[in-house]
């Protein structure tokens, strides 16, 4: 399950990928590097996220936002992460 952690959302604010735990397996298995796309985070029609969740699609749309304009997709925002210190 995708979770709402600083390292998703710098990935998604930053444009990178955000792939399934299967990638690196199945790519070992295949003995080469995959395809991306077909490992994405993404959501499927009618899904959302849970409490905890973040909404599946917002990788991929961090990634499509950088690849069409160049800018994150918070470029114009002001963000502040909270959490707490751990210990």
């Amino acid at each position: 399950q995708l979770r709402r952690t600083e390292k998703v959302l710098c990935a998604c604010a930053a444009g990178r990928w955000v792939l399934r735990s299967e990638y690196p397996l199945d790519s070992q298995q295949q003995r080469r590097w995959l395809s991306e796309e077909q490992y994405e985070w993404s959501v499927r029609r009618g899904a959302s996220a849970d409490g905890e969740g973040i909404w599946a699609g917002a990788p991929k749309r961090g990634r499509l936002t950088w690849e069409k304009t160049g800018r994150g997709p918070l470029s114009s925002e002001c963000v502040c992460v909270l959490g707490e210190e751990a210990a």
